[in-house]
């Protein structure tokens, strides 16, 4: 009896040209989240994400990573980067990201690829300085990072800073 060889994924962070492949990932996604609405134009949706996703892409606002199967795109994580105000939030404004997008195609679920994304995309917030990362998750899975509930959204204190 053969065995299956293993999967040996990598993580490529995506680029300008890269825009269409992840417009159609997230639209699947946002189908999935969705499953009843029939009056949305997901054409419309497409065009309006194709443009988001360039514009952010172009002044170095979003950084997206794939976790790629061979050359196919299985996994699929976005860091949004926001200079934020000083506030009692965020201890003196600066940097912060918004993680979104984790998405993995649903034959691939369940192999730890998210959760690979997720430490990849918290590595890179960390070398871009941010101060704080925070996303949206119906799912506590984000709590082994570290990830705490604060209202609507989980929050990832990156470092505590006092002023001066």
């Amino acid at each position: 009896m053969r065995s299956e060889k293993p999967h040996f994924f990598r993580i490529r962070k995506a680029e300008l040209s890269d825009v269409e492949q992840i417009a159609k990932i997230r639209l699947a996604f946002l189908q999935e989240l969705d499953e009843h609405s029939s009056d949305i134009d997901y054409e419309k949706l497409l065009d309006q994400t194709r443009e988001y996703f360039a514009r952010k892409i172009q002044h170095d606002e979003l950084h997206t990573w794939f976790v790629l199967d061979k050359e196919k795109i299985v996994t699929v994580g976005s860091l949004l980067l926001i200079d934020m105000p000083p506030s009692i939030v965020g201890y003196g404004g600066g940097l912060e990201g918004y993680i979104f997008n984790i998405y993995t195609l649903p034959e691939y679920r369940r192999q730890g690829l998210a959760k690979k994304l997720t430490t990849k995309i918290i590595q890179e917030a960390k070398l871009k300085l941010c101060n704080r990362l925070w996303l949206m998750a119906a799912e506590d899975i984000y709590k082994d990072f570290g990830f705490k509930y604060r209202n609507d959204v989980m929050d990832y204190t990156m470092a505590l800073r006092k002023n001066n």
